[in-house]
């Protein structure tokens, strides 16, 4: 009931007119805040320039980048950590370099093996043995 009795009485005020300064005030803040700005409006027509010929087109370009980086950070997660290949072990992580290289050195000397001679090399088929199909009829 009250909210009625302060619009009956806001409705018997008489209408007086905005004072000029302020009314050229608050036009001047809307049409300020309303105008884009200019480097905004720069870069807004760059856009359009490069997307307008087929704006679909870069959407499904966008959308394919999306797809691709999802993926790709799905994959990353499921992608076991594999060990270095020479791997030292815990209990020599603390060696130096030199100790390292000295048993890297170890390690590929005994790997390497003697070079076998040409003679001694088994023949390689060279079409000696071909299979041979016998014929019914």
């Amino acid at each position: 009931m009250q909210q009625d009795c302060f619009e009956e009485r806001l409705r018997s005020q008489p209408w007086r007119p905005l004072p000029r300064a302020w009314r050229k005030e608050i036009l001047d803040t809307a049409l300020a805040s309303a105008q884009p700005q200019a480097g905004s409006r720069r870069w807004r027509l760059m856009l359009e320039y490069l997307l307008w010929p087929g704006p679909r087109a870069w959407a499904a370009v966008a959308a394919l980048w999306i797809v691709a980086l999802a993926g790709n950070l799905v994959q990353h997660a499921y992608t076991p950590v594999s060990p270095p290949a020479l791997s030292l072990g815990e209990n020599r992580q603390h060696e130096t370099l030199p100790q390292r290289q000295r048993i890297l050195a170890e390690w590929l000397n005994q790997n390497e093996a003697e070079p076998v001679p040409p003679s001694q090399l088994p023949p390689s088929p060279r079409g000696e043995g071909r299979m041979t199909t016998n014929r019914v009829g």
